[in-house]
């Protein structure tokens, strides 16, 4: 088994008008694939860290007035870029953002764009933890001078493609007597179950979400990271959606 490298992976971009080069952090890795072998495919985005936006190589003012915070995530060939106004009513002041309320998104081909623009996930062997034992003995303060942990979900959609999230675990924590645990993370590239594995059908719903979880079956999603504006489609409630699937965590 392998677990994604988050520390020494990325995504990166060239642009064409400037032909400036950008670097992004990974903060999760989503796959959809078929079950099928006879029609093997998959499709790979990552979700890049979020950043304020700022005025490219300016001299001063660099940070964007009105504010906003944007994630961007991609495979090979789309992308989609998330833009959330920090003040609720800064939005108001830019007129093409006036039907779109305080959060935007934007989704095109990469080449659009960008001279280049991709995710280079770097992919190591790992130990997988699926019970309480081994992940408490995995996270004990004298194996581990730092946490390099990461969670995977995996579930199905409605027309079968199966999806796989994987994300660097941010916080743990655990009662030893009674053997529970319980995680808080995020943000995670989530991807509604309605979708079929089509690059426009995946790139349509996705959303970066906090989510929650104390047992191996089941995450608890609040979806839009990091203001909870955003809606998602097949998710009826955006706190506390409760999503079946399995849940096991990678270690080094």
């Amino acid at each position: 088994m392998e677990k994604s490298d988050f520390h020494n992976s990325s995504i990166r971009w060239i642009t064409r008008q400037e032909n400036s080069v950008g670097i992004f952090n990974v903060d999760s890795v989503l796959r959809v694939s078929s079950k099928s072998k006879a029609s093997a495919s998959e499709k790979v985005f990552a979700l890049g860290s979020g950043v304020l936006a700022g005025n490219m190589y300016h001299d001063q003012d660099l940070a964007v007035d009105p504010p906003y915070f944007f994630q961007i995530a991609c495979s090979d060939k789309d992308h989609v870029i998330f833009r959330t106004y920090l003040h609720s009513d800064y939005h108001k002041k830019i007129e093409a953002c006036n039907d779109k309320g305080r959060a935007t998104r934007t989704a095109d081909p990469n080449k659009k764009k960008f001279k280049s623009l991709k995710p280079y996930i770097v992919r190591k062997k790992a130990l997988k933890l699926d019970n309480f034992d081994t992940l408490y003995s995995a996270c004990r303060q004298d194996r581990l001078d730092r946490l390099d942990l990461s969670g995977k979900i995996e579930y199905e959609t409605q027309s079968g493609y199966v999806v796989e999230i994987e994300f660097p675990v941010k916080h743990i924590n655990f009662i030893k007597r009674k053997k529970i645990w319980q995680m808080e993370t995020g943000p995670i590239l989530f991807a509604g179950r309605s979708i079929d594995n089509t690059p426009v059908k995946i790139i349509e719903s996705l959303c970066p979400c906090f989510v929650h979880a104390n047992s191996f079956d089941k995450v608890f999603i609040t979806t839009d990271f990091p203001f909870n504006v955003r809606k998602i489609q097949d998710i009826p409630d955006t706190v506390n959606y409760s999503l079946d699937c399995k849940l096991y965590f990678l270690i080094y």
